[in-house]
């Protein structure tokens, strides 16, 4: 779709392409995105209503407990790094 010039590219990073033209009449797809916030994961699913079948599942871990654990890591090395 690049060479073909229907796109173009919007961002590098992320990696994101916007398109060229307007689309007339989109077809109704009829889904729906579930969120499921969780303290160390968050679930995301996407649901066709019509169905209720699941067309994506995913599950996103949170790194916020990773970055503490490894701030808490080194303040431990630099206390005892400190001790004589």
């Amino acid at each position: 779709m690049l060479k073909q010039g229907k796109v173009a590219v919007y961002r590098r990073y992320p990696s994101t392409i916007i398109l060229e033209y307007a689309v007339v009449d989109p077809p109704e797809a009829h889904l729906r995105l579930k969120i499921d916030p969780g303290r160390r994961t968050t679930g995301l699913v996407i649901v066709n209503d019509k169905t209720k079948a699941v067309a994506f599942a995913a599950q996103l871990n949170h790194r916020g407990r990773i970055v503490k654990q490894n701030r808490r890591r080194a303040v431990r090395r630099s206390r005892r790094n400190r001790k004589g």
